[in-house]
């Protein structure tokens, strides 16, 4: 950790997978916030909404993103995030507001064929909140099972567009941010288990080097 602090790290994202499975989470969270760090943490809200004990992660972070796709159960199975995600996400959300902490949120919403009709009543639901900041994604049958699903999902840069206006209805959420195709191939770099670092360009995955052995400048 030390050659991290005597860097010009300015802030971490805890991420993962679900970082907060790991048992060591908070210990380095607090000697990052001991070291000036900022910390985001990037979680579905499943242990934050079960286990009281690790809701002390507040103490630490500043900032938490939040994924919801949906507040209908059926569409968030559908989508992969499991039958109760919704209620896991409310529960975290009233934890923070009820106990008026001031970690800022944000939400991440991937918009396919399956939620595109569930825009208004995420957004009903988000207002009630202290929403920093909304992330709209387009799906992008990219990799892996997107690729395989495209066609249950895949939405039009069309309709896209089109469902844009619908976000901008809810006052209490101070930003929303659009992300397409290209925003994507702009805006983020993959980090695969094997140390590759793939860059998204024109549509196809490109290595661009390797983290294990490579100089990362």
């Amino acid at each position: 950790a030390e050659p991290l602090f005597r860097s010009d790290i300015k802030r971490i994202t805890w991420s993962g997978g679900e970082a907060l499975l790991y048992p060591h989470i908070l210990d380095l969270m607090k000697i990052a916030k001991e070291n000036n760090i900022e910390n985001k943490l990037i979680t579905n809200g499943e242990i934050l909404a079960k286990d009281e004990n690790m809701r002390d992660v507040f103490k630490y972070i500043d900032k938490i993103t939040l994924s919801i796709d949906s507040v209908n159960n059926e569409v968030n199975e559908i989508l992969g995030r499991g039958y109760n995600h919704f209620e896991n996400v409310k529960e975290v959300l009233d934890y923070i507001k009820e106990n008026n902490i001031k970690t800022e949120v944000t939400i991440n919403t991937v918009v396919s064929k399956k939620n595109l009709n569930e825009v208004q009543n995420l957004g009903e639901f988000l207002n009630n909140y202290n929403i920093t900041a909304w992330r709209v994604f387009k799906f992008i049958p990219l990799r892996e099972t997107a690729i395989k699903n495209k066609e249950q999902f895949n939405i039009s840069n069309t309709d896209f567009e089109t469902e844009k206006n619908k976000f901008f209805e809810f006052n209490n959420i101070k930003k929303i941010e659009f992300r397409n195709e290209q925003d994507m191939e702009n805006k983020y770099i993959l980090l695969v288990p094997n140390g590759d670092i793939v860059r998204t360009e024109n549509g196809k995955d490109v290595v661009k080097g390797n983290a294990l052995t490579d100089n990362l400048s």
